[in-house]
Protein backbone atom coordinates (compact mmCIF):
# COMPACT_ATOMS: atom_id res chain seq x y z
CA UNK A 1 0.00 0.00 0.00
CA UNK A 2 1.79 2.87 -1.14
CA UNK A 3 1.46 6.38 0.98
CA UNK A 4 2.98 9.75 0.82
CA UNK A 5 4.51 11.71 4.00
CA UNK A 6 3.02 15.50 3.21
CA UNK A 7 5.98 18.11 4.08
CA UNK A 8 4.53 21.43 5.10
CA UNK A 9 6.05 24.75 5.58
CA UNK A 10 5.81 25.18 9.17
CA UNK A 11 4.98 28.83 8.96
CA UNK A 12 2.32 28.27 6.96
CA UNK A 13 0.48 25.98 9.25
CA UNK A 14 -2.38 25.48 10.63
CA UNK A 15 -3.35 26.31 14.36
CA UNK A 16 -5.32 23.28 14.52
CA UNK A 17 -5.43 22.75 18.30
CA UNK A 18 -7.89 25.14 20.25
CA UNK A 19 -7.40 25.31 23.97
CA UNK A 20 -10.59 26.30 24.47
CA UNK A 21 -12.61 24.04 22.15
CA UNK A 22 -16.33 24.73 20.79
CA UNK A 23 -19.05 23.13 21.76
CA UNK A 24 -19.80 19.50 19.95
CA UNK A 25 -23.13 21.37 18.86
CA UNK A 26 -20.83 24.12 17.22
CA UNK A 27 -18.63 21.80 15.91
CA UNK A 28 -21.46 19.78 14.18
CA UNK A 29 -22.98 22.70 12.59
CA UNK A 30 -19.14 23.79 11.10
CA UNK A 31 -19.15 20.21 9.80
CA UNK A 32 -22.67 20.03 7.72
CA UNK A 33 -21.77 23.29 5.94
CA UNK A 34 -18.74 21.47 5.29
CA UNK A 35 -20.21 18.34 3.82
CA UNK A 36 -22.92 20.65 2.36
CA UNK A 37 -20.03 22.38 0.26
CA UNK A 38 -18.94 19.18 -0.71
CA UNK A 39 -22.18 17.48 -2.03
CA UNK A 40 -22.95 20.87 -4.28
CA UNK A 41 -19.48 21.04 -5.59
CA UNK A 42 -20.93 17.23 -6.53
CA UNK A 43 -19.23 14.64 -3.98
CA UNK A 44 -20.99 11.74 -2.71
CA UNK A 45 -20.46 12.24 1.07
CA UNK A 46 -21.05 9.43 3.61
CA UNK A 47 -24.00 9.80 6.16
CA UNK A 48 -22.18 8.23 8.57
CA UNK A 49 -19.09 10.33 8.50
CA UNK A 50 -18.48 12.15 12.13
CA UNK A 51 -16.95 15.82 13.18
CA UNK A 52 -15.74 14.50 16.58
CA UNK A 53 -13.37 13.28 15.93
CA UNK A 54 -13.52 14.05 12.09
CA UNK A 55 -13.83 11.07 9.73
CA UNK A 56 -15.06 11.44 6.45
CA UNK A 57 -15.57 9.09 3.40
CA UNK A 58 -16.93 10.40 0.16
CA UNK A 59 -16.15 10.22 -3.53
CA UNK A 60 -15.37 13.24 -5.86
CA UNK A 61 -17.82 13.65 -8.88
CA UNK A 62 -15.21 11.81 -10.86
CA UNK A 63 -15.27 8.94 -8.72
CA UNK A 64 -12.53 8.83 -6.97
CA UNK A 65 -12.99 7.55 -3.22
CA UNK A 66 -11.46 9.79 -0.31
CA UNK A 67 -11.57 8.78 2.92
CA UNK A 68 -10.32 11.50 5.07
CA UNK A 69 -9.55 10.66 9.18
CA UNK A 70 -8.13 12.34 11.86
CA UNK A 71 -6.72 10.04 14.66
CA UNK A 72 -3.98 10.30 17.20
CA UNK A 73 -1.47 12.83 15.93
CA UNK A 74 -1.83 11.78 12.15
CA UNK A 75 -4.03 13.07 9.40
CA UNK A 76 -4.45 10.69 6.75
CA UNK A 77 -6.63 11.00 3.47
CA UNK A 78 -6.60 7.75 1.78
CA UNK A 79 -7.20 7.86 -1.71
CA UNK A 80 -9.30 4.83 -3.83
CA UNK A 81 -9.34 4.47 -7.44
CA UNK A 82 -12.62 4.94 -9.41
CA UNK A 83 -15.04 1.92 -9.01
CA UNK A 84 -13.87 0.93 -5.62
CA UNK A 85 -16.53 2.59 -3.76
CA UNK A 86 -19.85 0.69 -2.93
CA UNK A 87 -22.87 0.76 -0.49
CA UNK A 88 -22.09 -1.16 2.42
CA UNK A 89 -25.66 -2.41 3.70
CA UNK A 90 -26.20 -4.69 6.38
CA UNK A 91 -28.45 -7.93 6.07
CA UNK A 92 -30.57 -8.43 9.43
CA UNK A 93 -32.79 -11.81 9.70
CA UNK A 94 -36.23 -10.50 11.22
CA UNK A 95 -36.18 -14.48 12.87
CA UNK A 96 -33.20 -14.00 14.78
CA UNK A 97 -33.22 -12.74 18.59
CA UNK A 98 -31.00 -9.57 19.41
CA UNK A 99 -28.60 -11.66 21.26
CA UNK A 100 -28.06 -14.31 18.37
CA UNK A 101 -28.18 -11.28 15.97
CA UNK A 102 -24.84 -11.99 13.92
CA UNK A 103 -23.78 -8.09 11.88
CA UNK A 104 -23.85 -9.31 7.80
CA UNK A 105 -23.11 -7.03 5.62
CA UNK A 106 -23.67 -6.68 1.18
CA UNK A 107 -21.90 -4.30 -0.92
CA UNK A 108 -24.05 -2.48 -3.74
CA UNK A 109 -23.14 -0.29 -6.85
CA UNK A 110 -22.97 3.65 -6.34
CA UNK A 111 -25.63 4.30 -8.77
CA UNK A 112 -28.17 0.86 -7.95
CA UNK A 113 -31.33 2.25 -5.70
CA UNK A 114 -31.01 4.58 -2.92
CA UNK A 115 -29.38 2.66 -0.28
CA UNK A 116 -31.45 2.41 3.07
CA UNK A 117 -30.97 4.20 6.38
CA UNK A 118 -27.77 3.20 7.80
CA UNK A 119 -26.26 2.26 5.02
CA UNK A 120 -22.19 3.30 4.65
CA UNK A 121 -19.53 4.25 2.44
CA UNK A 122 -17.22 1.29 1.67
CA UNK A 123 -13.77 0.19 0.45
CA UNK A 124 -13.96 -3.28 -0.79
CA UNK A 125 -10.89 -4.96 -0.67
CA UNK A 126 -8.41 -6.05 1.26
CA UNK A 127 -5.48 -3.88 0.29
CA UNK A 128 -6.16 -1.06 1.60
CA UNK A 129 -6.27 2.55 -0.30
CA UNK A 130 -4.61 2.75 -3.55
CA UNK A 131 -2.62 5.68 -2.04
CA UNK A 132 -2.53 7.12 1.42
CA UNK A 133 -1.40 10.54 2.46
CA UNK A 134 -0.45 11.25 5.60
CA UNK A 135 0.69 14.05 7.81
CA UNK A 136 2.85 13.87 10.82
CA UNK A 137 1.20 16.49 12.90
CA UNK A 138 3.60 15.48 16.20
CA UNK A 139 6.71 16.54 13.74
CA UNK A 140 4.81 19.84 12.09
CA UNK A 141 2.93 21.28 14.88
CA UNK A 142 3.98 19.41 18.36
CA UNK A 143 1.24 17.06 18.50
CA UNK A 144 0.43 14.85 21.40
CA UNK A 145 -1.85 12.34 22.44
CA UNK A 146 -5.04 12.19 20.63
CA UNK A 147 -4.57 16.11 19.22
CA UNK A 148 -5.70 15.16 15.43
CA UNK A 149 -8.80 14.25 16.87
CA UNK A 150 -9.57 17.55 18.10
CA UNK A 151 -8.98 19.04 15.12
CA UNK A 152 -12.05 21.48 14.57
CA UNK A 153 -14.07 20.56 11.34
CA UNK A 154 -13.09 24.30 9.70
CA UNK A 155 -9.49 23.38 10.07
CA UNK A 156 -9.85 20.25 9.22
CA UNK A 157 -12.26 20.83 5.70
CA UNK A 158 -8.67 23.44 4.80
CA UNK A 159 -6.08 20.92 5.31
CA UNK A 160 -8.67 18.60 3.32
CA UNK A 161 -9.30 20.75 0.17
CA UNK A 162 -5.04 21.26 -0.15
CA UNK A 163 -4.95 17.59 -0.11
CA UNK A 164 -7.26 17.15 -2.93
CA UNK A 165 -6.24 19.67 -4.80
CA UNK A 166 -3.15 17.60 -5.62
CA UNK A 167 -4.81 14.90 -6.59
CA UNK A 168 -4.91 13.53 -10.17
CA UNK A 169 -8.74 14.06 -12.31
CA UNK A 170 -9.78 10.70 -13.57
CA UNK A 171 -11.92 12.49 -16.79
CA UNK A 172 -12.25 9.22 -18.43
CA UNK A 173 -14.24 7.44 -15.25
CA UNK A 174 -17.58 7.00 -14.41
CA UNK A 175 -19.16 10.54 -13.17
CA UNK A 176 -21.32 10.28 -10.29
CA UNK A 177 -24.62 12.21 -10.61
CA UNK A 178 -25.25 15.35 -9.04
CA UNK A 179 -25.55 15.47 -5.04
CA UNK A 180 -28.25 17.61 -3.80
CA UNK A 181 -27.73 19.80 -0.64
CA UNK A 182 -29.24 18.25 2.38
CA UNK A 183 -30.16 21.18 3.69
CA UNK A 184 -28.53 20.92 7.37
CA UNK A 185 -27.31 24.81 6.35
CA UNK A 186 -30.09 26.28 6.54
CA UNK A 187 -29.77 29.61 5.81
CA UNK A 188 -28.01 29.02 2.70
CA UNK A 189 -24.71 30.09 3.50
CA UNK A 190 -21.65 28.34 2.07
CA UNK A 191 -19.25 27.24 4.62
CA UNK A 192 -16.35 29.63 5.89
CA UNK A 193 -13.98 30.65 3.49
CA UNK A 194 -10.55 28.61 4.60
CA UNK A 195 -8.47 31.16 7.42
CA UNK A 196 -4.92 28.70 7.49
CA UNK A 197 -3.61 28.08 4.31
CA UNK A 198 -1.46 25.46 4.37
CA UNK A 199 1.58 25.00 2.22
CA UNK A 200 2.69 21.26 0.35
CA UNK A 201 6.52 21.89 -0.30
CA UNK A 202 6.58 17.69 -1.59
CA UNK A 203 3.70 15.23 -3.46
CA UNK A 204 3.53 12.49 -5.41
CA UNK A 205 0.40 11.79 -7.16
CA UNK A 206 -1.75 8.68 -7.18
Amino acid sequence: MPWVLIDIAESESPSPIRKAAPAVSVKAASFNAWTNRLRAEGYLVCPGSSAVPVDLRGVRRDGLGLHFRCRGTTVRLGVYRPGRAAWQVAVRDAAWCPEEALQLWVHRPLDDAPPPDGAMLAFPGSDGPDNEILLDGARLWGWTGHDAGLLPPDDASTIFDQLVATLPNTPEAHRLPAQPDRGADRQGRSSPAPRHPVSFSCFQGV
